[in-house]
């Protein structure tokens, strides 16, 4: 797996239900060309995988290259790219690529979505092996045409399958599906009518929003259509578009997020029919520091009738977060009693150069109480974060 922000790569072992560091140091690689032992060896933004024999190529969009992880050996070396952004074919030490982030392969020869480059590229895995531009244009020269070779146009793909002699490409801008006829050489649309949305039906009149993986298994191909959180299915004879359905699956039910560390605070006397903040104010540890382009999420939920928060609280999204955070609360009637419970989810980031992010879960239990002479406005919820 290609844990692309992370700059590492991952191995699932799907019977043990365990995940291991292939490659990779976590940080991002600030030197070009620098091969060395997989786990010592920093990687810059991986972003997919094909596995060929014993050998594992790497679209190390970062780097503007393909890489190569010698399984047995745990070798990691660059195969294809100088590092500078551009198109250029020839030999694989002197070819230029531009953020490489799709790959498949027919046994010989490995296929590239190059995708700043709006391009389909080959590279031989011979000793020899040249890279090649099938479909495209370069880093300004971008579009939606159907031809050959560099007459084609595509605009900043991302996902390719290989099957049967036929090159499936997610043109991901483009919001289609094309096929590139890999004898004839000539680049198609298969799917897609050109705008965003998300509509089944005819191939030609299908939407998508914004393709970005794809998998080919007989007759169909497989989708990722990320903007609308779907698997979509093309039946490549009937040349119809289905979403998947997942009937086993659901989207869990809004509750609170679990949190590393919870807070029981002793039992509020608050006014009755007042509003009263509940003012939420974690501190963060040294050396660290929110993360702005990350969102925080908040959750509420209140246990007894007797109090209210407003239903705009209950569930949050805060980007960019801002500290305190105040939430509304107000106690129904005198001597009544409920549980409120709040949860947030945040990310930190180290503020030395190159620091790790990490996400945070705190959760308060507030339990209060209606109270006619109680004059409080404020409930302070104060915690260090871990």
């Amino acid at each position: 797996m290609a844990d692309t922000g992370n700059h590492l790569l991952r191995r699932v072992d799907l019977q043990q239900g365990t995940v291991t560091t292939l490659a990779g140091t976590g940080a991002k690689a600030l030197a070009w060309n620098v091969p060395g032992a997989a786990r010592r060896t920093p990687l810059n933004s991986p972003w997919d995988l094909f596995l060929q024999g014993d050998s594992l190529y790497i679209a190390m969009a970062g780097m503007h290259q393909i890489w190569r992880l010698h399984l047995p050996t745990g070798w990691l070396e660059p195969f294809a790219g100088t590092g500078e952004e551009g198109l250029r074919d020839g030999e694989r030490s002197e070819a230029l690529l531009a953020q490489p982030s799709g790959l498949s392969g027919d046994g010989a020869r490995l296929y590239v979505a190059d995708t700043e480059a709006n391009a389909v590229r080959r590279i031989g895995l011979a000793p020899s092996g040249e890279v090649t531009t099938l479909a495209g244009g370069g880093l300004f020269t971008f579009g939606d045409r159907d031809g050959s070779g560099r007459e084609a146009r595509l605009q900043h793909p991302l996902g390719l399958a290989y099957a049967d002699g036929r090159l499936y490409v997610a043109d991901t801008y483009n919001y289609k599906l094309k096929v590139l006829d890999l004898s004839r050489g000539r680049l198609t649309t298969l799917a897609g009518s050109g705008t965003s949305g998300s509509r089944d039906g005819a191939a030609e009149q299908a939407q998508f929003d914004e393709p970005g993986g794809l998998s080919a298994a007989g007759d169909r191909l497989y989708v990722a259509d990320t903007n609308n959180h779907r698997v979509r299915v093309v039946d490549l004879k009937a040349g119809t578009v289905r979403t998947l359905a997942l009937p086993a699956l659901a989207p869990p039910a809004p509750t609170l997020a679990p949190a590393a560390t919870v807070i029981r605070v002793a039992e509020q006397a608050l006014p009755v029919a007042t509003p009263v903040i509940l003012q939420l104010r974690p501190q963060l540890p040294a050396g660290w520091k929110l993360n702005p382009e990350a969102p925080a999420t908040l959750a509420v939920e209140v246990r007894g009738d007797a109090a209210e928060v407003p239903v705009a609280y209950r569930q949050q999204t805060l980007q960019p977060l801002q500290l305190p955070l105040e939430v509304p609360l107000q106690v129904q009637r005198a001597a009544a009693r409920a549980v409120v419970s709040l949860a947030l989810r945040l990310v930190l980031c180290q503020t030395q150069a190159g620091g790790i992010c990490a996400l945070r879960q705190v959760a308060w239990e507030v339990p209060v109480v209606g109270k006619a002479t109680a004059t409080a406005t404020t409930v302070p919820l104060a915690v260090v974060l871990p």
